[in-house]
């Protein structure tokens, strides 16, 4: 007994089978009786069969898809002729090499597919009563040839596909009006002249990946009118006549990508009014003109891999595009004129071009821009261009020159998702990303970071994946943060420690806490800097007291949170405005020599301690949120000019921490002042010239 006559046991006489599958099996031959007891109504079998006997299908007549792979029969056996009922036939990946007439009893056919087989002939005369055949797939074979009007018959005929053959003309063979897909991709073709010379409904046609060259005005005529979608890529098409498209004014689609044009005749999408997407991609296309000036529904472009040099102008009044694609062209700048007039662009693909400038107002009018590619250019700042497009979730700048990202310039993009700063030279991030509320995924790999602290990120920690390697980290208490995170330890094992010399090469995750309190860059050799933890963030106290020190230190490390300045001789705080000091909240410059307070001081600052220096004027220009002080020992004047003085110390009181020791100096003024305490003093006593109701008046002083 055969192997597939043991498929069949009694269990299975006159039983009815839904789908009979037959696979990994070695038989070669269907007996004539092996079907005779089954009601079967499919069958897909992938066994190497190279003999249907004569009857072997004759008693399942309910049979209506029969699906067979791998056989090695090379003619369609006449078994399967006498199928009258069968609806689908489907003889794949085989050694067919030719179609004879046996398919003309099969009146019921509604699909042919004899893809990936050998055929090399078909009869004139194969599908001349299949007329209820729609699909007829003979793709991925052998074919030169096919004779004029071979599915002549085929008044049903929707789709034919003879992708992948040899085939070198297909004049006149498409004659069949109901006709409405046909591929001939990839085959031999150097000519379609002559191809459609009758009225068809075709609304698709792809001739992509034939050596056409050429196609003349009239070969694309009225005849195919109803068309929607033309697929003409990889054609070595180097030239297109002006009015080539004239006719199909319903097209949807038309891709040209992978050709060898140059340029485009101005007018030659003009009566494409109807078009949706058109794909340019990789041709030689130097300048576009007013080539889409009148595609007004058009949707989507893509245009990269040419030779493109300026977007300017090219794409206005195009009110429903919604996808660009100007990858790897020779952009150089992006500016007002390129997209004021595309409100509705969402994907924006500007990727491997030559971009050095990026105007403020580029993007201004892409109030919808969901994705915006900048990658692979020569750009270093964005100029404020990024901000403010409230849609915005994927913004990819990798493979760029920035060396820093202000903390403004990715301010209001509140639905940003994914951010990509990896392969720049970046060497600080501070605060770039505080506003990004909704960021999930950032990669900032391969850059020239030395820390990373907490406060460049918002409040809220909700990145899901970051990417960090490749960098130079400093390995300090300005990371302890990361190890809080709930997926802390595993983003942790991502830093991998340049500094200091003590953990060199080693991950952040292998350093326990107590070991990052150090501070070991950017501290002058003159201070000690330590790290101070508060609230799962931490400050930097930075000690240069008692150093005899007459300027400010030029090496000091960013994030400050205490200075201390106090017992040196310093008589101007004026280089301070050199470093970064927005999170100062406590300044000690007590016991030095200034007279004035001659910087620029932290709106932040809580604390300044100015005891025992030669300030004859109290300063007015401290941040208003100081609430502790220290001001005894100084030269203080008391005369009219320090009448402000004393209502400050009157209204202040509680938070002048020595303000009994603040007395009058005895260098000039009034010698019965000399030595007094300024709090107790009067207005009148200060400056007796003046009325005393004038200045009650004035100072609101009791």
């Amino acid at each position: 007994m055969s192997e597939l006559e043991n498929l069949f046991n009694d269990d299975l006489n006159y039983k009815p089978v839904s789908v009979l599958k037959l696979v990994h099996c070695e038989a070669r031959t269907v007996p004539k009786t092996i079907f005779s007891r089954v009601f079967i109504s499919k069958i897909v079998s992938s066994c190497p069969f190279d003999v249907i006997e004569n009857d072997a299908l004759s008693s399942i007549q309910s049979l209506y898809e029969l699906n067979l792979q791998f056989t090695a029969f090379s003619t369609i056996p006449k078994a399967i002729n006498n199928l009258k009922y069968l609806k689908h036939l489907f003889i794949t990946d085989g050694k067919l090499t030719q179609i004879d007439p046996e398919l003309q009893n099969m009146a019921s056919l509604q699909s042919i597919k004899l893809a990936r087989n050998h055929i090399r002939q078909v009869s004139s005369k194969a599908f001349s009563r299949t007329l209820n055949v729609k699909v007829i797939d003979l793709s991925h074979n052998e074919l030169i040839h096919l004779h004029p009007g071979t599915f002549n018959e085929c008044a049903g005929l929707k789709k034919i596909n003879l992708q992948k053959n040899s085939l070198t003309s297909v004049d006149s063979l498409f004659n069949v009006y109901s006709l409405l897909d046909i591929n001939l991709r990839d085959n031999n073709l150097e000519s379609i002249d002559d191809a459609f010379q009758h009225d068809l409904r075709l609304e698709i046609l792809n001739l992509g990946m034939n050596p056409l060259k050429n196609i003349s005005e009239s070969t694309l005529g009225p005849n195919i009118k109803q068309l929607q979608e033309l697929i003409l890529d990889q054609c070595q098409l180097a030239f297109l006549p002006p009015k080539i498209f004239q006719h199909l004014a319903k097209l949807e689609k038309l891709d040209l990508s992978f050709n060898r044009l140059t340029s485009l005749p101005t007018e030659i999408f003009h009566s494409l009014h109807n078009l949706k997407e058109i794909n340019l991609q990789e041709n030689r296309i130097t300048h576009l003109n007013d080539v889409f000036s009148q595609n007004y529904r058009i949707e989507s472009i893509k245009l990269c891999e040419n030779l493109i040099q300026t977007c300017e102008g090219y794409f206005n009044d195009l009110g429903y595009l919604k996808y660009l694609d100007l990858r790897d062209n020779q952009l150089g700048a992006l500016t007002k004129q390129c997209f004021s007039k595309s409100l509705f662009i969402h994907t924006l693909l500007l990727s491997k071009n030559s971009i050095r400038r990026i105007d403020k107002d580029a993007f201004t009018s892409l109030t919808e821009l969901k994705n915006l590619t900048l990658d692979s250019n020569m750009i270093r700042f964005l100029n404020g261009s990024i901000r403010n497009l409230g849609e915005l979730e994927v913004l990819k700048l990798h493979n760029n020159l920035f060396e820093e990202i202000g903390d403004s310039e990715l301010s209001h993009l509140p639905k940003l998702r994914l951010l990509n700063l990896a392969r720049n030279h970046l060497s600080n991030v501070n605060g770039a990303f505080r506003n990004l509320i909704n960021l999930r995924h950032l990669i900032i790999t391969q850059n020239k970071l030395t820390r990373l602290t907490r406060r460049t990120f918002p409040e809220e920690f909700r990145i899901e994946k970051m990417s960090v390697s490749g960098n130079k980290w400093i390995c300090d208490c300005r990371l302890n943060w990361i190890l809080n995170l709930k997926t802390g330890k595993d983003l942790a094992g991502q830093f991998r420690c340049i500094k200091p010399v003590m953990f060199h090469g080693k991950k952040l995750d292998q350093l326990v806490e107590m070991d990052q309190n150090i501070l070991s860059e950017d501290c002058s050799p003159l201070c000690q800097c330590t790290c101070v933890t508060k609230d799962n963030d931490y400050y930097v106290r930075v000690d240069c007291s008692r150093k005899g020190l007459t300027q400010i230190p030029a090496v000091l490390p960013e994030e400050i949170g205490e200075l201390h300045l106090q017992d040196n001789r310093l008589t101007s705080l004026s280089d301070l405005d050199k470093h970064s000091l927005e999170r100062l909240r406590y300044l000690n410059v007590e016991r030095n020599l200034l007279d004035k307070l001659d910087c620029n001081l932290s709106k932040n600052l809580e604390t300044l301690m100015l005891a025992r220096n030669r300030f004859q004027r109290f300063p007015t220009n401290f941040p208003s949120n100081v609430s502790t002080w220290t001001l005894s020992n100084n030269y203080w004047l008391c005369d009219c000019k320090a009448i402000a003085f004393l209502k400050f110390l009157k209204t202040e009181k509680s938070k002048v921490k020595d303000i009994n020791s603040i007395k009058c100096s005895d260098i000039e003024g009034n010698p019965e002042l000399y030595g007094k305490t300024i709090r107790f003093l009067t207005v009148y006593e200060l400056c007796p010239e003046k009325g005393v109701s004038f200045l009650k008046e004035q100072f609101h002083i009791d």
